[in-house]
């Protein structure tokens, strides 16, 4: 049998993210990394003698010279249109992390760069191929899911000199929504099946108050209005010292709780007990996944593009103007 040929990666930053995506593409049958690019030529030179591939400080000069068969783009949130752009004009399909982008305006023009080129993608959106969230679909699949509840807690203000500093800068990342509560939003929306039109949150400092460094609430509560008439909420933490992401979903004879972290997945439907666990790897199946498509052309087991990531953007983006001025937002759509 004829060996299959090497799908060649060339990655773009290397970030605290990267480790688990290169640890992937090292993992996954027939992919070979060819390069690595980081602005830090240190960090660059770092990951290439570890993993493979060679090291470059300009993706242009990297896409050109070992010309990569699919690039990972793994920067900050600001840095997204000029690498999806040159990867598009050059055909070349990319994994492109979350957030789609740092604001609305920009996101838009991207959009339009990977239409007019038809460019094979996905959005790092990895909780929507963990197998409970898969099986949650399937136990809600037909029905009229009337509320929607997640919340997620995680360490970072009490373990603020551990992270990067623009994550508490929403100016930058967009903050707690933008960059991490995006996540079981779009849960949500995956889940329900409909779009959110409107939101209304409040915030809150209390374990480190604003300042120039900390722009962002550590602490939220978001109301989120469907447009099939679901109503829904998110509150979020980042002054709890263990990591959590939960969603609840509630119908006439129905309710699902997903412990996405846990992989775990219980509850009630017509009276029959749920319970179902499942910890895989979101990480390596979103990779797989594309991959796959890469080989065989069929994109419809992608379970996030671009358009898809900008509608969850839009409510992040909705929400955080929401709790600046303390009023009911409307959601951008595109």
């Amino acid at each position: 049998m004829q060996e299959q040929k090497k799908i060649k990666v060339g990655v773009i930053g290397t970030g605290g993210i990267s480790s688990a995506h290169l640890a992937n593409v090292a993992r996954i049958t027939g992919l070979e990394l060819v390069g690595v690019c980081d602005i830090a030529p240190g960090k660059a030179e770092a990951v290439a003698k570890q993993r493979g591939g060679r090291p470059y400080t300009n993706f242009v000069e990297m896409l050109d010279k070992e010309k990569p068969e699919m690039v990972l783009l793994l920067t900050p949130q600001a840095v997204r249109y000029d690498p999806i752009k040159a990867c598009a004009e050059r055909a070349i399909p990319m994994f492109i992390e979350k957030p789609p982008a740092k604001n609305m305006e920009e996101a838009r023009r991207t959009a339009a760069v990977i239409r007019q080129y038809n460019l094979l993608h996905s959005i790092g959106f990895v909780l929507r191929y963990k197998a409970v969230v898969t099986r949650a679909r399937e136990l809600l699949k037909g029905r009229r899911v009337h509320l929607s509840r997640s919340r997620y807690y995680a360490p970072m203000i009490l373990q603020y000199e551990k992270f990067p500093p623009f994550y508490f800068v929403n100016e930058i990342s967009g903050g707690v929504l933008v960059d991490q509560a995006l996540h079981p939003i779009d849960l949500a929306r995956f889940i329900v099946g409909s779009e959110i039109e409107e939101v209304y949150g409040i915030g809150s400092n209390l374990f480190r108050p604003k300042s120039e460094k900390i722009t962002t609430a550590e602490n939220l509560a978001l109301n989120l209005r469907f447009a099939n008439g679901t109503i829904g909420s998110h509150t979020h933490t980042w002054a709890y010292e263990s990591w959590m992401c939960e969603l609840e979903f509630v119908s006439p004879n129905a309710r699902l709780l997903v412990d996405v972290f846990g992989g775990k997945l219980t509850g009630t439907i017509e009276g029959m007990s749920i319970e179902y666990n499942n910890n895989d790897d979101g990480y390596l199946a979103e990779m797989e996944v594309l991959a796959d498509a890469i080989r065989t052309g069929d994109r419809s087991k992608i379970l996030s593009t671009y358009d898809d990531a900008v509608k969850t953007l839009g409510v992040c983006v909705a929400g955080n103007r929401s709790i600046d001025n303390r009023t009911i937002e409307k959601v951008e759509l595109a």
